[in-house]
């Protein structure tokens, strides 16, 4: 393991000279503009280490020559730290960057927001969150929305202009306070935990589970600060899943709320499919024999004149240490199988279609089967190492159960985080998949044809429905 502290130490005293809220306000001046832009991971970086270093009561004369020395050093810094993980596990170097770069910023957070508000749905598990964060995932999603609101402009705000009226209903005072202890922190407590969570080797940038990040706003003086808004909505949808603990065995969810994220993936596929009308089906139970019981196809079904496509949905999660660099061979192998395993059920379902063993699924032998495995988190699924790595394990599976391997390299399988495929499979349904993929597989479609596609927004007018109206 490598010990970069000695390398962050000049970087580290040219902090200690600067003032916290002075320099918070730059960094967000730096965050917001496109002239003095700066990359995700140092930002992040220098917002941590100011709030644990930066000790001077007030702003320096020289705070810009300051500021100005240490960037160049920190990216110098950076790229010294990039080139020992490249050197020592390029494949992981890549899993590693692609998930701190999706953490920075989540794309449509309307999406997002109405995704678990899906899942969450289930009479089931809302009951659950209830009792475990003391209010309903509704109200919790109105007042954490309402924060959301004012911190996407400003980085600090009064507190009490959330707490000095009673609202009534969702964003009910009580509701506000219990919502604000579940996501605020006080400064000085911020500041001494975040000094024991950072790590100087090679997780040196990677941030998650940091007290920033499940508290992120602090508190100081009557006002509360937010740097990164898009904290608060994890916090408020992904982050609940670990708040109320919803994926402990124990509490019997794991179901509930795998269906939930099916029905989500469900209702983007029929809001694409509103103008191509293709005919969708969800999941369907078939039966080989007495003995065998009831199979199940895959969540979903797509037939166009041209394929058959399977979807398989799953919500298993990435776990801590699968994120890191220097930890993740505990656990990111045990969690690639999972994956494994959902590709490799595809195939198998696949053979019984083939067979014309499924009745509610007549074979169509000229149609080209597409298989594709959506993860409700992102993995860094779908990029071509992390593709390669699982197709060498189903690889292994076939030859152990006498697969016809050719199968897998007729149809190679792809996989996806909802995410990445809230986006993609507008292009999908557009080109046809067959065609699609095609252009994939030849690179024919551009960034700049990506960026120009006129995609539908998914859930815009639910959203000014749902929170926008009731908070105005």
């Amino acid at each position: 393991m490598t010990d970069f502290y000695e390398d962050f130490k000049p970087i580290r005293n040219r902090i200690r000279r600067l003032n916290i809220f002075s320099s918070l306000d730059i960094l967000f001046s730096m965050m917001k503009s496109k002239k003095l832009a700066i990359i995700p991971e140092a930002a992040e970086f220098l917002y941590i280490h100011i709030l644990i270093y930066a000790d001077a009561p007030v702003a320096p004369k020289n705070e810009i020559e300051i500021w100005n020395k240490i960037l160049p050093e920190l990216y110098q810094f950076k790229d010294r730290i990039t080139a020992a993980q490249i050197d020592k596990d390029v494949w992981r170097w890549m899993h590693t960057m692609g998930l701190n770069q999706l953490k920075a910023s989540h794309n449509y957070y309307f999406n997002l927001v109405f995704r678990y508000y899906t899942i969450f749905a289930d009479i089931k598990i809302a009951k659950h969150i209830e009792q475990r964060l003391g209010l309903s995932y509704k109200s919790y999603f109105m007042c954490g929305l309402w924060l959301h609101s004012v911190f996407l402009k400003t980085i600090n705000y009064p507190k009490s202009h959330f707490t000095r009226k009673d609202h009534g209903g969702e964003v009910a005072l009580a509701h506000m306070y219990r919502t604000l202890e579940l996501l605020t922190i006080p400064l000085e407590k911020l500041r001494s935990d975040l000094k024991v969570s950072v790590t100087y080797d090679d997780d040196i940038f990677i941030t998650q589970g940091y007290p920033h990040v499940t508290h992120p706003v602090f508190e100081n003086g009557g006002f509360l600060y937010c740097i990164y808004p898009d904290y608060l909505i994890f916090q408020l949808t992904a982050g609940t899943y670990y708040l109320a603990d919803i994926g402990n065995n124990d509490h019997q969810l794991a179901k509930a709320f795998g269906d939930g994220f099916e029905r989500y993936v469900g209702i983007i596929l029929e809001k694409v499919n509103v103008q191509y009308h293709f005919p969708i089906k969800s999941e369907t139970v078939y039966q080989l024999n007495r003995k065998k019981g009831q199979l199940r196809s895959s969540d979903w079904i797509i037939e166009t004149d041209d394929a058959i496509v399977f979807i398989e949905c799953k919500t298993k999660k990435l776990r801590l240490n699968s994120k890191n660099f220097a930890k993740y061979h505990d656990t990111l192998d045990e969690d690639l199988q999972q994956m494994v395993n959902a590709a490799v059920q595809l195939y198998k379902v696949y053979q019984h279609y083939s067979n014309n063993l499924i009745p509610s699924l007549p074979y169509a032998p000229d149609k080209k089967f597409i298989p594709l495995v959506v993860t409700l988190e992102d993995w860094f699924a779908g990029s071509p190492d992390t593709d390669k790595v699982i197709q060498e394990r189903i690889e292994v599976i076939f030859i152990e159960k006498g697969i016809d391997i050719t199968l897998l390299k007729k149809y190679p399988f792809k996989s996806y985080s909802i995410n990445q495929l809230e986006l993609d499979v507008q292009l999908m349904f557009s080109y046809g998949f067959v065609e699609y993929f095609r252009r994939v597989h030849e690179g024919k479609i551009s960034t700049e044809e990506r960026e120009n596609f006129s995609y539908i927004d998914y859930f815009e007018e639910e959203y000014e429905r749902e929170f926008i109206d009731l908070l105005r």
